[in-house]
């Protein structure tokens, strides 16, 4: 199968160069010297996420009707693809109909999973992961994999 031998290529070159600084006396920087553990304390001590503060309850309101109104606008558009596409790739949206872009492989599908997770979409998640069961990673329909779409939509999906 041409993208698992280009994956596994790519994967084997990122090991490869790839270097883990594990030392059993403590950390070390890329050069193989002890780390500043100052340095690494402060960057440690920082958070990604906002820390976000008490809410008032219209602030609150206002954050569970926008949540709705993306959950709504979801579930529109997969009634959309269940409804012409279900397993397809994609959805041409003026056609009404299937349209293969990634091989086939349903990349709408597993796209969403994460996504149809995170909603609580239960039903739905259950249904598309017995169609993703059924998706033949064998079959390439004649068209080389693009590694980076195939990364995003299918790694990143699942």
């Amino acid at each position: 199968m041409k993208v698992q031998l280009v994956s596994t290529w790519m994967l084997g070159l990122a090991l490869a160069n790839a270097q883990v600084y594990q030392p059993l006396g403590g950390i070390l920087d890329r050069d193989g010297n002890p780390a500043n553990m100052e340095r690494v304390s402060e960057l440690r001590s920082r958070t990604v996420q906002h820390d976000f503060s008490d809410e008032t309850v219209e602030q609150r309101d206002t954050r569970r009707e926008r949540a709705d109104a993306v959950k709504k606008g979801f579930i529109y558009a997969w009634d959309g693809y269940k409804k012409y596409a279900y397993g397809a790739d994609e959805l041409d949206v003026l056609k009404k109909k299937p349209k293969t872009t990634r091989n086939g492989w349903g990349a709408t599908l597993v796209d969403a999973l994460d996504t149809i997770h995170i909603m609580g979409l239960d039903d739905e998640f259950r249904q598309a992961t017995e169609m993703v069961a059924k998706i033949n990673f064998h079959n390439d329909g004649g068209q080389l994999a693009k590694v980076f779409e195939t990364n995003i939509r299918y790694v990143g999906g699942l």
